[in-house]
């Protein structure tokens, strides 16, 4: 904050007085203006030979002091241009971390904006965040902290300080309120209360109010980016050009439907209830609007995985190819275009090259994506690009630190990976961050069992969530893994016992049944699947 938005302290007196043109050559580095600042390394070596050439003595000199060492002109001159060099070395320091690009892009979450009004209206304040976020994640010297992990932070009493740590040290926070008046009336007023505050410090850099009519709100969203990207002296593309790039509905029931198909999608492991319903937002907005291209693009996408996880999938096949087809022809320049061709390529066709090069262009067009990051690691690992795959995944991560999907996806390729250590990890952070989720205890037992070939830690993980959640369901998850009944429930008979005394018939029929496959004795697993069959 201080960089962009403070003068830098003068030189002391005695280095201003050994380098006459030096505090001049400083000031012109450290410029807030870019365009007064040295156009490159070449002019800025220039200058300094100018300022050091102009210090030195010329003509007739006044009576030598005493003889020495460090009395000698050639010292004295020689000690006034490494004093520059030094100074010009800070100098190039401070103006690097001036410009984004030369250290890395800055990192700004843009927190939920507090409902002031109906609590019917909660889906909508949250979208106006996310629109606000996907208009900054265009901008290519920034990166954008992703939904999942900020909406946590909904109503919380944490300070900005400490949520910024948490995200992973954001440089900025965008937060504020919002109020409308009458929900999906289109005449009805709206209050935006934007705020952009420093992550270090909690300083407030900017804020503002906007009452306006609700249907201006794409041009209040656009507005509000454009502030929060000058206050930290970046470029918004389009700025200026109200909504440009980012407007592809003047229809607010048609973005009202749009955003309650996104409150509800699951970028990552797609389960076919959410993502049926996450499609059906996405029809109903375009009923309203057949050329919005958000809404296109969800509804391709989701129509792909539904046919990925068998739902229909020649309709689906056939629905995602004409929303797609009809997005590009609308919109060519929008990343999620391509995150969508790439997926039918990915799902269809089996194409994972094709697929590839389109996430690449949807990463180029969007970084601060982390779909588009997760999509082009699964793609880069069809390819056998494994390593590739894991710098997406951690970069993926960077955006979304509290995604627990995310840390099991991760923890998944590295397992995969056998990097066995860095898996474990990953997957400690998935189960603290969703501690009811036993996919994930599964998931560790089995590498535990990979990583040493030993039961104890498996065992203790095992009893461990017994203990906590105070039931044995956990123990019916492996009913269909050999590997871990072979080595883990048949070797701890007290498991064996709680699981062979289920009041579960079909239960018990079940694990019986496989517990004697798996030891060989198939007369008796025979008898115990018949058994079930029956029960059921």
């Amino acid at each position: 904050y201080g960089i962009v938005h403070e003068e830098p302290a003068r030189l002391p007196e005695e280095l201003s007085v050994a380098g006459p043109g030096l505090q001049s050559l400083i000031d012109k580095a450290l410029a807030k203006d870019k365009a007064a600042r040295f156009s490159d390394s070449s002019e800025m070596l220039s200058e300094i030979k100018g300022t050091a050439g102009a210090g030195l003595p010329t003509g007739s000199h006044g009576k030598r002091p005493a003889s020495g060492f460090f009395s000698r002109p050639f010292f004295r001159w020689g000690l006034v241009l490494a004093l520059i060099i030094v100074s010009v070395l800070i100098v190039l320091k401070y103006t690097g971390r001036q410009g984004s690009q030369e250290i890395g892009p800055v990192k700004i979450a843009v927190l939920p904006f507090e409902n002031l009004g109906s609590p019917d209206d909660e889906y909508f304040s949250e979208g106006i965040a996310e629109e606000i976020s996907n208009r900054l994640s265009t901008i290519q010297s920034i990166r954008v902290i992703a939904r999942q992990s900020v909406i946590k932070y909904k109503k919380s009493d944490k300070s900005i300080k400490q949520i910024a740590e948490e995200l992973g040290g954001v440089e900025y926070i965008v937060e504020g309120t919002i109020q409308r008046e009458r929900p999906s009336d289109p005449t009805s007023m709206v209050r935006i209360r934007p705020r952009l505050v420093s992550g270090k410090d909690e300083t407030r850099i900017w804020n503002d109010t906007y009452d306006e009519e609700i249907k201006g709100i794409f041009e209040i969203q656009s507005e509000i980016a454009e502030r929060v990207a000058e206050a930290i002296n970046v470029s918004l593309p389009g700025s200026g050009q109200k909504g440009k790039g980012t407007v592809r509905t003047t229809d607010l029931r048609a973005y009202e439907f749009y955003l309650k198909g996104q409150d509800i999608r699951d970028l990552f492991y797609y389960d076919n209830d959410k993502t049926l319903a996450a499609r059906k937002w996405s029809e109903k907005a375009l009923e309203i609007d057949p050329d919005y291209v958000d809404a296109l693009v969800e509804l391709a996408i989701n129509s792909c995985w539904l046919a990925f996880h068998s739902w229909e999938p020649d309709c689906m096949l056939a629905m995602a190819k004409t929303a797609i087809v009809k997005a590009l022809e609308l919109d060519p320049g929008t990343a999620g275009v391509y995150l969508a061709r790439g997926t039918y390529h990915y799902v269809f066709n089996k194409d994972f090259e094709t697929a590839l090069s389109d996430f690449k262009v949807a990463n180029n067009m969007n970084p601060s994506s982390v779909a588009v990051w997760n999509y082009l690691a699964w793609a880069q690992r069809r390819l056998g690009l494994w390593d590739d795959a894991r710098e997406s995944l951690l970069n993926a991560k960077e955006l979304g630190p509290g995604e627990e999907s995310l840390n099991f996806v991760i923890g998944e390729h590295l397992l995969w990976m056998r990097r066995y250590d860095e898996a474990e990890k990953y997957f400690l952070l998935a189960r603290m961050l969703g501690p009811d989720d036993r996919h994930t205890t599964y998931i560790m037992i089995n590498l535990y069992l990979r990583a040493d070939g030993k039961v104890d830690r498996a065992k203790e993980l095992l009893h461990e969530t017994i203990a906590e959640t105070d039931s044995d369901e956990i123990l019916y998850t492996f009913v269909d893994g050999p590997l871990v009944q072979r080595v883990l429930v048949f070797s701890d008979f007290s498991l064996v016992s709680r699981i062979s005394s289920t009041d579960s018939p079909s239960e018990r029929h079940l694990f019986n049944a496989e517990m004697y496959y798996q030891t060989g004795e198939v007369d008796l697993a025979r008898v115990y699947y018949d058994s079930l069959r029956v029960s059921i």
